[in-house]
């Protein structure tokens, strides 16, 4: 028995003609509730998805950084006011990082989307035209 796609006329989706549906929302799904990157992954565009990957795993690992450093200054003023010498850190070291990190989140959301919408069709008819 040949493989859908080989040989076959129903073609890659098991349909008569050769009708291949395109993702829909899927990959905008992955990339906003996942992680950023994985929709450009199952879109199979590999650039994009290495690109956004480790963009926002940088970005979020400044703003995880920046967020550890002021619990820890926090921490220690509570637990040990009696021989803590350090001042109340500023809160506005974090902003840069979540700014960066949800700039890089919602540019990645977008390009899934626009590239779903680019690529989706209702069907796209691969089969040959009549000839006659």
């Amino acid at each position: 028995m040949a493989r859908a796609g080989e040989g076959d006329p129903r073609g890659k989706c098991g349909r008569k003609g050769g009708n291949v549906r395109v993702p829909g929302m899927g990959p905008v799904f992955l990339s906003a509730m996942v992680y950023p990157g994985t929709g450009q992954c199952m879109q199979r565009r590999w650039l994009a998805a290495v690109f956004y990957l480790i963009a926002f795993s940088i970005a979020f690992g400044w703003l995880l950084v920046r967020c550890l450093a002021v619990l820890k200054a926090y921490y220690s003023l509570a637990f040990d006011f009696q021989h803590a010498q350090v001042e109340a850190p500023s809160l506005q070291g974090m902003v840069r990082p979540f700014l960066c990190s949800m700039a890089v989140y919602l540019a990645n959301v977008m390009d899934a989307a626009l590239a779903g919408r680019r690529h989706r069709a209702p069907l796209v008819d691969s089969s040959p035209l009549p000839s006659g």
